[in-house]
């Protein structure tokens, strides 16, 4: 996955990070430097000095990821403690946009990258878009308005894995992370006494 664009659409914002914030973590250039590489290795570093809004930013993408796994898991199951849970915290309002590589073997070209973003606006769910569906035939059938992604097209379209690294001790970034293990566990756990 490739993160592209971030921007904050919460009226109360996260953290210190305002209404309107929007970060560009690639440019159309270095994209297409990434793109050429044989690896597809391609790191996004924040740097900068103390209270610039480092660990805001990281802290926003994992409570992105933990609301779009919890909405994943609720589709087939939740756990008790989040069964009655209407809203999924902080930021309440936000664009995501990212790349993320198909690696369907009956795709043409070696590397295919589908362009995602995913909206949330306060009191709903976040939606997923598929802002390049035209590039991937059969696979992108199904879609609703505007490229707004079906059940079939999730499973794909949303990374498998999410990391986040933080040099400092900043155990708020981690609560996304532990939260979504014991999700995860909760899963597994009913999963093996159902089946």
């Amino acid at each position: 996955m490739k993160l592209l664009r971030l921007k904050i659409t919460d009226p109360a914002g996260f953290r210190s990070l305002p209404s309107g914030f929007e970060h560009h973590f690639r440019t159309d250039w270095s994209l297409q430097d990434e793109q050429t590489k044989d690896d597809g290795f391609a790191p996004f570093v924040c740097a900068g000095p103390n209270g610039s809004g480092k660990s805001n930013l990281l802290e926003a993408l994992a409570a992105i990821f933990f609301q779009l796994e919890v909405q994943r898991v609720r589709r087939s199951f939740l756990p008790e403690a989040l069964d009655e849970l209407k809203d999924l915290g902080a930021p309440r309002g936000f664009e995501l946009e990212y790349l993320i590589y198909l690696p369907f073997q009956s795709l043409p070209d070696a590397m295919r990258y589908a362009q995602v973003r995913v909206v949330k606006t306060p009191g709903s769910s976040p939606r997923l878009y598929w802002l390049n569906p035209e590039q991937f035939g059969e696979r992108a059938e199904g879609l609703g308005d505007g490229g707004l992604c079906a059940e079939q097209h999730r499973e794909f379209l949303l990374p498998e894995f999410v990391l986040g690294y933080s040099s400092g001790e900043n155990e708020i970034l981690s609560l996304p992370f532990f939260k979504t293990r014991f999700v995860q566990f909760d899963e597994y756990w009913n999963h093996l006494r159902t089946h």
